[in-house]
Formats: C-alpha cells, sequence, structure tokens
C-alpha cells in the first residue's frame, strides 16, 4: 500500500494537535478496509476524512460499495457539501457593500463568522472536543483579513456596526465565495443578497464569468438562498470522519 492513499493534513495535524488526514474513494475503493485500518494505525491517525467526490457521476450500485465501504469502516457521514455556480452575464453596482480594508479582526467579525459556520462539519461532529470549531473558523477570517485565502472582505454596516460580510478569492477561470454571514438582528433586510450581488460584481470586475460557493444539504435556508439568487446546483459531496480511538 503506497503511503498517499491517505494524505497527511499538515494544517488540521498541527491546529488540532493529533495527526489528520483524508482519503478519498476512488483511491482506495479497490483496498480491503483491514488494510486501510492497519494503515492509519500503524501512520498514528486519530482522525481520517473520507470523502465521496460528486456522487451525481456514481452509478446507484457504485455509489453504494462506497457508502457500505465507509459504514464498515466506521466512519460516519457528517457532511452532504453542495457546490453552486452562477454564470454572471452583467455587470453589477453595489455601492452601499463596502470593502473591509484592515487587517483588525474585530470581536463583531468574530462573532459574525460563527454564526457563518453554524452547520459546519467541524461543528456538528461531537468528536471534536478541544475548540476545533472555534480555532478554524477564526484562522480562516483572520487569513480572509490578510488577504493569504481571500482576496475581498465585503462587508454591510448598519449603524455604524457590521450587519454582515462575505469573503471571495478569484482564481484562474472563477471566483468563489468562502465565508458569508448575516447577522440575526439584521437578517430578513436583503443584506445576504447585497452581499452576494457584490461578489458577482467582484467577479465581473475580474473577467471571470463563473461564481462558485458551497453550503452543507442540511443548512436548508442557505440551500434555498442561493437557488433564490440564481445558483444552480453542481455537485454534491458525502464527506465522512473516521476516528481512531
Amino acid at each position: 500500500m503506497q503511503n498517499k492513499i491517505i494524505e497527511y493534513l499538515e494544517f488540521d495535524s498541527k491546529l488540532f494537535n493529533y495527526k489528520t488526514g483524508k482519503a478519498l474513494f476512488s483511491n482506495i475503493y479497490k483496498i480491503e478496509n483491514h488494510h486501510i485500518l492497519t494503515h492509519i494505525k500503524k501512520n498514528n491517525y486519530k482522525l481520517v476524512y473520507l470523502a465521496i467526490e460528486d456522487i451525481h457521476k456514481l452509478n446507484r450500485a457504485e455509489l453504494s460499495n462506497a457508502i457500505k465501504k465507509f459504514n464498515e469502516l466506521g466512519a460516519k457521514l457528517i457532511d452532504k457539501k453542495i457546490l453552486f455556480s452562477k454564470n454572471i452575464k452583467t455587470k453589477q453596482e453595489i455601492n452601499e457593500i463596502t470593502s473591509y480594508n484592515s487587517s483588525t479582526l474585530t470581536q463583531k467579525l468574530l462573532d459574525l463568522n460563527y454564526q457563518s459556520g453554524k452547520y459546519s462539519r467541524f461543528k456538528k461532529d461531537k468528536n471534536f472536543r478541544n475548540r476545533e470549531f472555534e480555532l478554524l473558523y477564526k484562522i480562516w477570517i483572520e487569513k480572509s483579513l490578510n488577504h493569504s485565502i481571500a482576496d475581498k472582505v465585503f462587508v454591510k454596516y448598519m449603524n455604524k456596526e457590521i450587519a454582515g460580510f462575505l469573503t471571495v478569492k478569484a482564481y484562474e477561470t472563477y471566483a468563489e465565495i468562502g465565508l458569508i454571514s448575516v447577522d440575526t438582528n439584521h437578517r430578513g433586510k436583503k443584506i445576504g443578497q447585497k452581499l452576494i450581488k457584490k461578489a458577482e460584481e467582484f467577479t465581473f470586475n475580474k473577467g471571470l464569468s463563473e461564481l462558485k460557493v458551497a453550503t452543507q444539504w442540511h443548512n436548508t435556508g442557505a440551500v434555498n438562498f442561493y437557488k433564490k439568487n440564481g445558483f444552480i446546483e453542481d455537485k454534491i459531496n458525502y464527506i465522512y470522519h473516521l476516528w481512531l480511538k
């Protein structure tokens, strides 16, 4: 067995302070489960993310086989991640949404950031007991503010207070929304819709024609929100967590 079957995740491992890895079903489907477990234990993994990517490309038998394999390994389905995309054809001008041109993480932004992760698998999985969710999401927003993982952070102010924010990054052929959150006290005011429009403006100005975003299947509010704003389901990934004692 090749060591690369389980990919070591340096960032997660250092952040969580235990060895973490990931594997795709396509990489391990021909390998016997007892060999996989032996490999994981031998290499001292505590947590391995297992993914079935783009389930629509699998026929019923292939998907059933993948689910059966992960269940027999003892992994738990934690997230059904939906990836949405939208074709951007027209220029937007959303002047009331502004850039947050500071690397300073305020408590308000941090609180909003935690709200954005309400349905995160890192919060949903109760095996995380060392504030992994908070650690991960704090670093996520910090790296967005210093532009190492985001090009722009857009905010909406209400009474001089941030009521919502969105992060976005441009890649070679598309742009992608990373984080988006609207304060619970300001929902129902179309702030989320305006933030999306600002991301569309950013995408168009970058000369790109596709905007992507991901959310969780069980976050029905977000799923309906993206559909209402013209996003089309692109693919669904199943993500399992395998914990080793």
